[in-house]
């Protein structure tokens, strides 16, 4: 059986400003409604955007217990798949195939729990190509919709890793006898100008956060170019000052972007996020006891998301030099 593979975000719930006042809950009320939702509904009314219209995406809650929602959600593509009928003899001619859809899922698990909320989502290619932006985008619009009444959004967060970036980028120089030859960042928004803006030959980064946030262009670009032989320790402070830039351009779809020599480019924003394997059968082995009275906490799959976030907070507050740049007024 193959390892299930799961990629580690982070949510919370805020204040919707088009919301009264008065109407709004308490927010840890609104948090355990989030979780009354998977308690009551067995199946949601989950949407995704498909063209013009919106296409209703089948979905089903397989186990909630302890705070932790084990949630299934399918993709919207007709996967034709080719069963046998089961004959029991051997003649070809007996041998009859029949055609079935099948709909590619995905597992999300929810620790609906603490001030710091953990979602997992499976890194499926078959499911949404594998692409959790497109995944985290459908949850935010039809979570918002779901929660709307409380006065508060969801919003989800996800993990750089940046510590990993250049153990990455080592390894792929070694394997490959490579070196890289460019780093660079682009943010994206989703307005109408369309304007690109290169701020390359820019050494100012506090002035350069500010006047990317400033500037209309559609894209904003901000790299640097190195020769082979450039000294590591430059590259990696390089690395890191990107990771730097993109905490502060807020509103904007943020890639760092390394490209090497040979293996070309790599996205930094796909590789170093908080993957991790899961032990086989611990989703069966929850939805089985979580109907059963058991110890609290006695299981594996609570102990394997403790150790998946554990790792997560030691491995985050790594970092290379330089230090934390401010965030301009």
């Amino acid at each position: 059986m193959k390892q299930k593979k799961f990629v580690f975000c982070r949510y919370s719930f805020k204040e919707d400003p088009d919301s009264k006042e008065e109407k709004r809950v308490e927010k840890e009320k609104v948090q355990e409604q989030f979780g009354k939702l998977f308690q009551t509904a067995g199946k949601l009314q989950i949407y995704m955007k498909k063209g013009k219209e919106e296409v209703c995406l089948q979905n089903n809650v397989i186990a909630e217990h302890d705070n932790i929602i084990v949630f299934r959600l399918n993709d919207d593509k007709d996967i034709k798949i080719t069963l046998p009928t089961g004959t029991t003899t051997n003649n070809i001619d007996d041998y009859k195939e029949k055609t079935e859809s099948s709909y590619p899922y995905c597992h999300i698990i929810f620790l609906n729990l603490g001030d710091v909320k953990y979602v997992a989502i499976e890194k499926n290619y078959s499911t949404f190509n594998g692409n959790i932006d497109r995944i985290l985008k459908i949850l935010t619009a039809n979570f918002n919709r779901l929660i709307k009444e409380y006065g508060y959004t969801i919003e989800f967060e996800k993990i750089l890793m940046r510590a990993k970036a250049w153990s990455l980028i080592k390894r792929r120089c070694i394997s490959n006898n490579d070196y890289v030859t460019q780093i660079c960042l682009t943010a994206k928004r989703d307005g109408e100008t369309a304007k690109f803006a290169n701020f390359s030959s820019d050494n100012d980064i506090n002035g350069l956060i500010k006047r990317g946030e400033e500037n209309e262009a559609k894209e904003v670009f901000f790299g640097s170019k190195y020769a082979k032989g450039t000294n590591e320790l430059s590259i990696k402070n390089a690395i890191d000052t990107m990771f730097n830039v993109a905490e502060f351009v807020s509103k904007n779809d943020c890639e760092i972007r390394v490209k090497m020599s040979k293996s070309g480019m790599i996205c930094l924003n796909d590789e170093v996020v908080p993957m991790y394997f899961m032990p086989d059968l611990a989703i069966e082995n929850f939805q089985m006891k979580s109907s059963l009275s058991i110890e609290k906490g006695d299981y594996e799959l609570l102990k394997w998301l403790n150790e998946c976030i554990d790792d997560i907070k030691k491995t985050e507050n790594e970092t290379t030099p330089p230090a934390k740049i401010s965030c301009p007024n």
